[in-house]
């Protein structure tokens, strides 16, 4: 019985970063082929498990198939853009399917010195609204406590009387 082909793979050692949950992991690419790779790792993810490959603007999603001792191999969800992940500063091709697999957050945004002014001034406003309502409603329950006591003494007197 003939086995279904291997795609060609491609010997590299590309240091990396995974996210796998909530939880951000050092790897090394040490094999590529356009549908997969093996990852080495220091505590490799489970069986099915899906996790997140990073390479500075290029994000690569796969699920592990297979995990060793310190490895594991992963079918990508997507066509690995393996020339990009060479070449570190290059960006993939933006064609098909390969079109996503930049991250489009992946530049941090610098915000100007009058946004800043802006969102604290907002914040300073919220804060500003809490502390009012917070005060607000300590003073209605001290209200409500003094009104309790002072209607008590006349309620406790007519209740005396009535028996």
């Amino acid at each position: 019985m003939v086995g279904k082909a291997r795609e060609p793979r491609q010997s590299v050692i590309l240091p990396v970063r995974i996210r796998r949950d909530d939880k951000w992991m050092d790897a090394t690419i040490r094999n590529v082929s356009p549908h997969g790779m093996l990852l080495q790792i220091n505590d490799p993810p489970p069986k099915g498990s899906f996790i997140e490959i990073r390479k500075q603007k290029i994000v690569v999603v796969g699920q592990v198939r297979w995990q060793g001792e310190d490895c594991c191999g992963l079918r990508t969800q997507d066509r690995v853009p393996v020339a990009a992940l060479m070449n570190a500063n290059a960006a993939p091709e933006r064609s098909g399917a390969d079109s996503d697999l930049t991250e489009r957050r992946a530049t941090v945004r610098v915000m100007t010195p009058a946004e800043v002014a802006e969102r604290s001034r907002q914040r300073g406003a919220l804060f500003q609204r809490v502390a009012l309502i917070a005060a607000a409603v300590v003073g209605a329950i001290i209200v409500a406590s003094l009104m309790f006591d002072v209607l008590r003494r006349p309620f406790d007197t007519v209740a005396a009387q009535l028996g």
